[in-house]
């Protein structure tokens, strides 16, 4: 047997298994940019895998940075803890202070992204401009921050001064916790020249599914049940699976983030099949935990007893908590000196507010949602509340319509949040509000 002979046979194997290799590869990365509905690369791949791994990992996309924070607070059991005056702050977690831009005097007050202290005091060379609201002001703080800054900055009666954005709005906060936020700040010694209150949705959305559903005051913060009821062995097991889910998802990340299927495509095919059924299956154990019927009769946790004889009288009340919490922030800020701006968020279930693109009604619409019917039942009653507490002096603004022309798709999620485009469009609006001054 010659020696050409015996390197043919010897390499024969090693081709074929290189090609059966490439094959592989090529056909894993088509599946994967088809899941992806998009080209996929390592870097995106790694970039997926380290959201799982940090709450607060950067992505160096800044869309991605959007829908990170989105995520982050889609799954908010665990990330914030009981606060006597607001209900519920976030942990400082320690990640963040690994950050340049770490501020102790925010993250310790419960509000850890954000890029200066919170208690600021009043001055001449300044703008402190504070943002109160939900998980959409709170995305829009993070996302736009720099176009927010720089527009407000660029308002002539601002002009030669640095602006200090801040915010302390948190995914869930509802009124009367943004009032009681400014409340408290104030309090400390804080001072704004800007109170911008950025909400509505929360107000409607939440308050039916999330507390009148358990018996629960409809006023109380989100998901007050979890919160503060005795830990029954049922609710144990509902929050142990939650985050025995939570740590495979990390697991399976990390198992997939070795030196060498890190750089496989066929690798990162098989993480993405089991980490979309775990985060299928997480998801429907957190919709289950907060359809659970709670069982606790303690006042603590159901609060004060309030009857609703019909459906309307719930959104009736509901709308009127809203707007005299806004009315009482206005009247904090004119007592500061500082001028408001109460701006009603856009969403896609309120009738007529955006044409949604195909993209829009397979991921952001569903018509059974939880949170539709107060989106449905409670928009109208805050628009009419909004408006005539307009014309008696409160500078409210309806910003429902804004997406109204945009065909681009913006909505990325079945509950009320936008893309990078989308942030960018409203942080616009409310930027054009304010340049042109408060309501007289």
């Amino acid at each position: 047997m010659s020696a050409t002979f015996r390197l043919r046979k010897f390499l024969f194997p090693v081709v074929l298994a290189l090609l059966v290799f490439l094959a592989t590869e090529i056909l894993s990365f088509l599946g994967l940019s088809a899941l992806e509905k998009g080209w996929v690369s390592y870097r995106s791949l790694s970039e997926a895998r380290q959201e799982i791994l940090s709450d607060d990992f950067e992505s160096s996309s800044p869309d991605k940075q959007a829908l990170r924070q989105t995520r982050r607070f889609q799954q908010h059991f665990g990330i914030n803890v009981l606060h006597p005056f607001m209900g519920f702050v976030s942990l400082p977690r320690d990640v963040v202070r690994k950050r340049a831009n770490f501020r102790p005097g925010a993250a310790n007050l419960g509000f850890p992204d954000n890029h200066f202290s919170l208690v600021q005091k009043e001055s001449d060379d300044k703008v402190v401009v504070g943002l109160f609201g939900g998980s959409v002001a709170n995305i829009l703080a993070n996302v736009a921050f720099d176009q927010l800054s720089e527009e407000i900055a660029a308002i002539p009666r601002f002009a030669g001064k640095k602006v200090i954005l801040n915010h302390a709005a948190l995914g869930g906060f509802k009124q009367p916790q943004q009032l009681m936020a400014l409340n408290y700040f104030v309090a400390l010694g804080g001072h704004f020249d800007v109170v911008i209150n950025l909400d509505g949705f929360n107000e409607v959305a939440l308050p039916g599914p999330d507390l009148v559903a358990k018996g629960i005051f409809p006023h109380y913060p989100r998901d007050w049940y979890f919160r503060t009821a005795g830990m029954d062995s049922e609710l144990r097991l509902s929050l142990g699976r939650i985050e025995v889910l939570r740590d495979q998802r990390r697991q399976n990340a990390q198992f997939f983030s070795g030196p060498w299927l890190r750089r496989s495509f066929t690798g990162a095919l098989l993480w993405t099949l089991r980490d979309q059924r775990l985060d299928g299956e997480l998801a429907s154990a957190q919709l289950e935990l907060m359809d659970r019927d709670g069982g606790s009769k303690s006042f603590q946790t159901r609060g004060p007893r309030r009857n609703y004889p019909e459906p309307e009288d719930l959104y009736q009340d509901l709308a009127a908590m809203w707007i005299r919490s806004s009315q009482q922030m206005h009247s904090i800020a004119k007592g500061l000196g500082a001028e408001y701006y109460h701006f009603l968020q856009p969403n896609q279930y309120l009738e007529g507010s955006k044409v949604l693109t195909q993209e829009e009604l397979q991921r952001a619409f569903q018509e059974d949602h939880r949170y539709r019917v107060g989106v449905v039942e409670g928009y109208p009653l805050l628009q009419s509340a909004g408006q005539k507490a307009r014309a008696e002096g409160l500078p409210f603004i309806d910003l429902t319509a804004v997406f109204r022309d945009v065909p681009q798709t913006l909505y990325t999620d079945s509950c009320c949040h936008f893309n990078l485009e989308g942030n960018f469009l409203l942080a616009r609006a409310m930027v054009d509000a304010i340049a042109a001054g408060p309501a007289s």
